[in-house]
């Protein structure tokens, strides 16, 4: 049996010409927005003694990144 490795690509937001990558990259979009609080808050504030406001802050400023699609950026699958 031979085996095959395929590198394959994922866009993170929506902003790819094809609409197979638009469509998958604005579910990575969603999915990335739905979960950054609960990956970040807990490594932020007890692992870097960030206080939960600049958190607050940071997350903020984070979130209206990945909603301005001036990010082109993809993800290794």
């Amino acid at each position: 049996m031979d085996i095959v490795e395929k590198q394959l690509t994922n866009s993170t937001v929506s902003w790819a010409r094809d609409p197979r990558m638009e469509m998958l990259g604005a579910w990575t979009k969603k999915d990335v927005l739905s979960g950054l609080h609960r990956w970040s808050a807990a490594v932020l504030t007890r692992g870097l003694g960030i206080s939960s406001q600049e958190v607050e802050i940071l997350l903020m400023e984070v979130k209206n990144d990945i909603n301005s699609n001036w990010l082109h950026a993809y993800i290794p699958m």
